[in-house]
């Protein structure tokens, strides 16, 4: 098969919207109109670094437009006894958010500075007067604000993934699959403040910022890596003489550098454009696993028809009141059950309340100096603190994002349900009775609250700073406490 797919860039109709020119440090708006809608608090100096598409050589709707083409193929061979060998590639195009930034304070009347007064017993402001002049009880012109851009010839990411399996029936009607699954993403979506100095000694000023008008500039960019390698093992009987039983094993690792999942400390959750890194000049330092993809994953899921009751083994055509009746309590039960287990989702560790980069950043990862990990790991003691300490003044930490592996999880969910025919007819209303239930066994799932669990506290005293953890969160998103649900239903 062969793909092509078209990613236009969107834009707000009324030109409401804008690019940031790292060249120039200039916002850039479509066109004239545009330039007539801006705040009209904005101060001179930031009114004087809005431009047109035209004059700043950008696109019309101040991104470029991306076009993919995506071929696949697939292909399956059963030439040996018993076994049949599966082979895929395929190349994927992302749909990404690659419009650029909106309102912001640049178009919207609700960034001005003003503070109310009465003058002659009237309000300076009010609805018909809503950008008085003046200072002392006025406006006054709104400045060092933060602002957003996209690269304007932005890339689609683009994914390559492959896998080969092996399958053969082996014994009770089991089939058996052996498979590797890779992928690499290239050209993926991260941001960064190119605002940021780099790392010096020199103390932070605001003087220091490279675009001193603003007072943040996250940029997106692509470029990033992600690469994913999997033994994935699953053994499946199909449905016969009321049993299904499916078992899977799960043997995964993917490395990136712009990991798009989980809460990575204060830097926030990573959203559509990907995560704000931390040192925007060192993107190969974020290189590591990716958050939610434990090494080890476990899967069963099973559902067994109860050998009892019309059209089952037992007490298939009940003659007696006895039997009827029994038929009527244990007949017809079908059970289900998932249950899953998994190795530790990957945490990243800060150290807290040292600049030590002096770009402004006071919460960033340490220097990491051991493996980190714990023995006997517990909810309170999951990694080796003395594995991490204080970076030196002038750079960022050594620490990788993502090192601290967290605990495994486990849970088992069931559910029972049978159907009662109300009426002698084989398409009649039927009663259904049933119950679902998750985390039957109520385990606790320790998870660490993610924005805190994994700070280091500083500037010389190193330990956890916060070691409260939800019992009713379940790490790797497995759900939470136990959960029971009955339920009742006429059917027709």
């Amino acid at each position: 098969g062969l793909r092509y797919q078209n990613n236009r860039v969107p834009y707000e109709i009324n030109g409401r919207f804008y690019n940031f020119d790292p060249a120039t440090g200039n916002l850039v708006v479509p066109d004239q109109d545009a330039l007539g809608r801006i705040n009209p608090g904005l101060s001179p100096a930031l009114r004087s670094r809005i431009v047109t598409a035209q004059s700043a050589g950008f696109p019309g709707k101040l991104v470029q437009s991306q076009n993919g083409w995506n071929p696949r193929i697939g292909i399956a061979y059963r030439g040996f006894k018993d076994y049949v060998v599966r082979a895929g590639y395929g190349v994927y195009n992302h749909l990404v958010a690659n419009g650029t930034t909106g309102n912001n304070n640049i178009f919207s009347a609700g960034a001005e500075d003003f503070t109310n007064a009465l003058v002659n017993n009237a309000p300076l402001f009010d609805l018909s007067n809503p950008f008085p002049s003046g200072t002392g009880g006025g406006t006054r012109p709104v400045g060092g604000i933060s602002a957003g851009g996209i690269n304007r010839s932005i890339k689609t990411p683009r994914t390559d993934q492959w896998n080969l399996s092996v399958d053969r029936e082996i014994f009770l009607k089991f089939g058996l699959r052996t498979s590797y699954v890779g992928s690499k993403t290239t050209h993926a979506t991260y941001r960064r403040n190119i605002n940021l100095p780099p790392p010096s000694t020199i103390p932070f000023t605001s003087g220091r910022l490279i675009y001193p008008a603003y007072t943040g500039v996250t940029f997106t960019d692509s470029g990033g890596n992600v690469s994913y390698h999997a033994l994935d093992i699953e053994a499946r009987r199909s449905l016969d003489h009321g049993i299904y039983l499916n078992f899977g094993y799960t043997l995964a690792k993917q490395m990136t550098d712009v990991d798009e999942g989980g809460i990575q400390g204060t830097w926030g959750s990573s959203g559509a454009l990907g995560p704000v890194i931390q040192n925007p000049y060192n993107r190969a330092g974020e290189k590591s696993n990716a958050h939610a993809i434990p090494r080890h994953f476990l899967k069963a899921v099973y559902t067994w028809d109860f050998p009892v009751g019309k059209g089952r083994t037992w007490l298939n055509n009940p003659t007696t009141f006895g039997g009827a009746v029994l038929d009527r309590i244990v007949g017809g039960w079908t059970f289900t059950g998932t249950g899953y287990a998994h190795s530790g989702w990957w945490f990243t560790p800060f150290y807290s309340g040292f600049d030590s980069a002096n770009t402004g950043q006071f919460t960033t990862r340490p220097d990491r100096v051991g493996s980190g990990k714990a023995a006997n790991r517990t909810p309170t003691n999951l990694f080796q603190v003395s594995d991490f300490v204080q970076q030196p003044a002038g750079r960022y930490g050594n620490s990788a994002p993502r090192v601290i592996e967290g605990l495994g999880a486990w849970k088992m969910d069931m559910g029972a349900y049978k159907s009662i025919a109300l009426t002698s007819y084989e398409k009649g209303p039927e009663l259904r009775i049933g119950m679902t239930s998750s985390n039957i066994f109520n385990h606790p799932n320790k998870a660490p609250w993610m924005n805190s669990a994994w700070l280091i506290n500083s500037p010389r005293t190193v330990g956890i700073a916060d070691d409260y953890y939800y019992d009713s969160v379940v790490s790797g998103g497995l759900g939470a406490w136990r959960f029971v649900r009955f339920d009742v239903s006429v059917r027709f």
